[in-house]
């Protein structure tokens, strides 16, 4: 991506098709979801948006990752409850 000249509070720039994608969150050009994004002269890309949802994530990866362990945990309680409505076991009493 360059610079290519300035207005009043903004930039105009050059950006290949790839640099467009990454910026709008994708992969690169080649991926799926991009040969669907058709870009077209004057379309804009919420990139504070998507700067904003990544900046969120690095600044909760304290909690993100101690989300991730209480879900694990649950994961591995409906496991062991799917295990046993597919193998009951059954006591026998006399």
């Amino acid at each position: 991506m360059k610079i290519i000249g300035t207005t009043t509070g903004a930039y105009i720039v050059t950006a290949t098709k790839d640099e467009l994608c990454q910026i709008a969150g994708l992969n690169s050009a080649y991926s799926e979801e991009a040969k669907k994004l058709n870009l077209n002269v004057g379309d804009s890309l919420a990139v504070s948006a998507l700067w904003g949802a990544l900046n969120h994530t690095r600044t909760h990866k304290e909690e993100i990752a101690n989300l991730a362990k209480q879900l694990r945990a649950e994961a591995d309680k409906l496991d062991k409850m799917n295990a046993q409505v597919e193998a009951p076991t059954v006591e026998l009493r006399s």
